[in-house]
């Protein structure tokens, strides 16, 4: 078994786990044409801009017949109540420049030389009792027949348009209850802030906010002008928002902890009733 990674810390890791990994990239594979019988793509397609290159590179590499295996978000799931996180959590991810039906996914397969022979659809288990619609594909080099067309679905379309209406009304509850003029910190800096922060900061000026994560990679970072800062290191404003839908709990917690009244905390996950509280 072989593993390839443009990360150095992650083949660091990998070799002192044991594991033979080599550096490359995943359009240039370091790996010998019609040398591998099975090649894993999981967690990837939805981080690659030139899938038709890597999957081209993937059919180089294979034997006639070999396997490709592959697992990306289940776009078409995206709204399934089991896999539900909050509103736009799973179109806001900004690591993810692709989103995936069925029928897009085994297009991209087959006009790059393989067809899919198997399919899998679940919800895993992620953070805080949340799940993760999972579709994977199995697919063979060479051969485009196996499975019939599949219809585009309309879900998706649906589920963004759902999503758009769904933030609008998030952020209107927001407004309502801290009011005009008051001064907002926003903690947690990731896919909610930015699902939420162009409707936001049209009704609250930019003065008046204060963005807060304790996440030190994002300490320090600037977002619209406005510097991320540690919790130990805020001023107390008029309102707390809590703006996460997975680690709701942990900065409730943490902010009651450092002196935020109860009452002037504003959690997202709580207005959308996605998580709230036993």
């Amino acid at each position: 078994m072989t593993g390839v990674d443009c990360d150095r810390t992650s083949l660091k890791q990998l070799a002192d786990a044991g594991l033979n990994a080599l550096p490359g990239d995943i359009s240039d594979l370091p790996l010998k044409s019609g040398s591998y019988d099975v090649l894993s793509y999981f967690h990837v397609l939805e981080h690659v801009y030139d899938i038709d290159r890597v999957l081209l590179e993937a059919f180089r590499v294979l034997r006639p017949g070999g396997s490709l295996l592959i697992e990306v978000p289940d776009a078409e799931a995206y709204g399934a109540a089991e896999c539900r996180v909050g509103v736009m959590f799973w179109v806001g991810i900004k690591e993810h420049v692709n989103h995936f039906s069925l029928s897009a996914l085994k297009l991209l397969c087959e006009r790059n030389g393989f067809g899919v022979t198997r399919i899998a659809r679940s919800a895993l288990p992620m953070k805080s009792e949340h799940m993760y619609p999972s579709l994977i594909v199995l697919a063979t080099k060479g051969d485009l027949s196996i499975l019939g067309d599949s219809a585009v679905s309309d879900r998706i379309t649906s589920y963004f348009l759902s999503e758009v209406r769904q933030v609008k009304s998030l952020v209107e509850q927001i407004a309502k209850r801290i009011g005009e003029n008051s001064t907002v910190s926003i903690w947690g800096i990731g896919v909610e802030f930015f699902s939420i922060y162009t409707y936001l900061s049209v009704l609250i000026k930019k003065s008046l906010l204060q963005l807060i994560d304790s996440n030190p990679f994002k300490v320090g970072q600037k977002v619209d002008g406005l510097v991320v800062v540690r919790p130990d290191a805020t001023t107390h404003s008029d309102w707390l928002i809590c703006c996460s839908y997975i680690s709701n709990r942990e900065i409730y917690s943490a902010a009651l902890k450092f002196g935020w009244p109860e009452e002037r905390i504003v959690d997202i996950a709580r207005l959308t009733s996605v998580s709230g509280y036993c």
